[in-house]
C-alpha cells in the first residue's frame, strides 16, 4: 500500500512540475514573440469584433506588407500578410493556448503588427489573454446584453468584465462614446492609457449598398489605424475598396423547385437584441412576409429565453422555424405569447429542401427567412448549402 502511494506521490509530483514548466515556457516564448511585434491590436466587445479586425487589418496591408490578424467570430481564422483567409484547426473546444500559438505565427511569417480579436468569454480569461498579449491598443466595440452565463446578470456586470480586463500598459483605448464612458474614462487614467473616441469618418447612406456592414465597425476600425499613424481618409478608403472586394453571404436569393423566391437573411451572429433591431432596421424589407428560423443551443438557455421575449412582442413573423438542441424549451417559450401553436415548426437542420418547403408553404412567390440567434451548431452546415442554393445578387 505505502508503495503505491508512494508511486502515486511521485507522479502526481511529476505531472505539477512538467505543466508548470509548459506554462513558463509558454509565458517566455510568447514574451520572446512579442518584443518583434512593436504593434499589437486587440479587438473585444461584445458585437462587431471579427468586423473591426478584418477592417483594421485590410487598412495596415495596405500600408504595408508585414501586418496580420486572427478572427475567432463564426470560424478561428488566420488573416496574413496578403489578406488570405486560413482556417485554423481545433482539436477539442477553443482553448486560449490558441492565441498564444497565432502570436508566434505571426512572428515566423515575419509580421511586425497583429490584430487579435478577444476569444475569450470567461472575464478572467479576458485578463489574462490581454496580460499576455500586452496591446498598444485595444478596441472595445460595443457593450451589450450577451453571454450572460458567462459575463454577469445584467449589463453592469457585462461592462465592469470588458472594461477591467483591458491591461495596463495599453496606450490607446478606441471607443464611442456610450453609457458606460465614465467607467472607460476611470480605466484609462488607471492604466495611464488615452481614450480616443471615433468620428464620423463614414456615414450610413455611404454603405447603403453592403448589407451586414455597419458605420460604427468602419469608424472603430479608422479611429485605431489613426492611433497608427495612418490618415483616416486612406483608411477609409482601404476598407470600401476591402468590403467592396467580399462576397456578401449577408443577403442570399435561393430559387425554389415551385418557382418562389426565398431572401434568406443571415442575422445568425447577431446575439444580442438591441443589434438585432439594428440590423433588422437595415436589411430588412417590409413588403414581404418574414420567417424567423431560429437556431437554439443548450447552453445558451439565457440567450433563448431573450430571443424569445422579443420574439413574441413582434407582429411582422408569419412562421417560426426552430432548429438547434434546444427546440422544446424555445417552444415552450414561444407559446405562452400571441403566438399561434400552428406557426411554430421544429426542423432537424439536415433537409434544406424541407426546410424550403416548410418556409413557402402558403405563401406566393417571395418571401423573407431571417436566420437568428446561433451561429454555432448546424447553423454553420446550413449556410454552406444555401450558398451552394442560392446567389448574392439582391
Amino acid at each position: 500500500m505505502n508503495f503505491t502511494v508512494n508511486h502515486l506521490f511521485f507522479f502526481s509530483s511529476a505531472l505539477v512540475l512538467v505543466l508548470l514548466l509548459l506554462l513558463i515556457w509558454e509565458r517566455v516564448s510568447v514574451a520572446n514573440a512579442l518584443k518583434h511585434l512593436p504593434w499589437r491590436i486587440h479587438v473585444n466587445g461584445t458585437r462587431g469584433k471579427s468586423s473591426v479586425t478584418e477592417y483594421i487589418c485590410a487598412v495596415l496591408q495596405a500600408n504595408t506588407d508585414h501586418a496580420c490578424g486572427k478572427i475567432t467570430g463564426i470560424l478561428p481564422t488566420f488573416i496574413d500578410a496578403s489578406m488570405r483567409k486560413i482556417l485554423l484547426k481545433r482539436r477539442g473546444p477553443a482553448r486560449i493556448q490558441e492565441q498564444f500559438s497565432t502570436i508566434r505565427r505571426a512572428v515566423k511569417k515575419n509580421c511586425d503588427t497583429l490584430v487579435l480579436e478577444c476569444m475569450s468569454i470567461d472575464p478572467e480569461l479576458q485578463k489574462v489573454e490581454s496580460r499576455f498579449f500586452q496591446p498598444n491598443v485595444t478596441v472595445l466595440t460595443n457593450i451589450r446584453d450577451d453571454h450572460f452565463e458567462s459575463m454577469g446578470k445584467d449589463i453592469n456586470e457585462h461592462a465592469d468584465a470588458l472594461i477591467s480586463s483591458i491591461s495596463s500598459g495599453v496606450e490607446y483605448i478606441v471607443a464611442s462614446k456610450s453609457d458606460f464612458s465614465e467607467k472607460i474614462v476611470a480605466r484609462a487614467t488607471e492604466i495611464g492609457a488615452r481614450w480616443i473616441k471615433p468620428n464620423n469618418f463614414v456615414k450610413d447612406d455611404e454603405i447603403i449598398k453592403y448589407p451586414g456592414v455597419f458605420t460604427d465597425n468602419i469608424n472603430l476600425a479608422i479611429c485605431a489605424c489613426e492611433c497608427m499613424g495612418i490618415q483616416a481618409e486612406g483608411a477609409k478608403k482601404s476598407i470600401l475598396s476591402y468590403i467592396d472586394s467580399q462576397i456578401n453571404n449577408t443577403i442570399i436569393i435561393c430559387n425554389t423547385i415551385d418557382n418562389k423566391k426565398i431572401h434568406f437573411i443571415n442575422s445568425f451572429a447577431v446575439n444580442d437584441i438591441p443589434s438585432l433591431i439594428t440590423f433588422f432596421e437595415k436589411n430588412i424589407n417590409s413588403e414581404l412576409p418574414v420567417v424567423a428560423l431560429i437556431n437554439t443551443r443548450r447552453d445558451r438557455p439565457l440567450r433563448s429565453v431573450q430571443f424569445a421575449q422579443w420574439l413574441c412582442e413582434q407582429n411582422i413573423f408569419k412562421k417560426f422555424i426552430i432548429m438547434g438542441d434546444h427546440q422544446s424549451k424555445m417552444k415552450q417559450l414561444l407559446l405562452p405569447g400571441p403566438v399561434s401553436k400552428e406557426s411554430i415548426i421544429t426542423w432537424n437542420g439536415n433537409d434544406i429542401d424541407q426546410l424550403f418547403k416548410i418556409v413557402t408553404d402558403g405563401f406566393e412567390q417571395e418571401i423573407q427567412l431571417i436566420g437568428m440567434a446561433n451561429i454555432a451548431g448546424k447553423a454553420l452546415r446550413l449556410l454552406e448549402e444555401i450558398k451552394k442554393h442560392g446567389s448574392n445578387n439582391i
